[in-house]
């Protein structure tokens, strides 16, 4: 008997979350709005801007090594070293990770240069611009 009350038991408690939870489309839709918050903080810190675009000026970055790390999104997420290049100051080394837009990425070459913005306070305050790169 034993073994039937604890199957009636695990029946009725299926039948209460059942009951307790919200339709498939809801949690569907709430995941994707958690799966997307999260996916803004996590590309926006990969970023490195952590300062307003007012903070940053415009510049260049000479891509030293690309090295792929991972994906977010079906975008590459990569390990970039660069040679930050303002004006008035010498080449400045970062390395950070970042995610390339998938229709970027043949542009990380060695020795190619590209748009960026930095804060010249805090240089590890770096991006890499994709909206400038043409």
């Amino acid at each position: 008997m034993g073994l039937f009350k604890d199957i009636g038991d695990t029946k009725r408690a299926a039948k209460k979350l059942s009951r307790d939870t919200p339709p498939v489309g809801v949690r569907l839709a709430e995941m994707n709005q958690r799966m997307a918050a999260h996916t803004n903080a996590l590309t926006s810190s990969t970023v490195g801007l952590a300062a307003s675009s007012a903070q940053t000026i415009p510049t260049e970055a000479q891509v030293v090594s690309a090295e792929p790390t991972g994906h977010l999104n079906g975008d590459p997420i990569v390990t970039v070293s660069v040679l930050v290049l303002m004006n008035g100051a010498p080449p400045i080394p970062i390395t950070q990770s970042v995610v390339v837009p998938a229709i970027q990425q043949h542009r990380l070459q060695p020795g190619v240069r590209l748009p960026a913005r930095v804060n010249p306070h805090r240089i590890e305050e770096f991006a890499l611009d994709w909206t400038a790169a043409v």
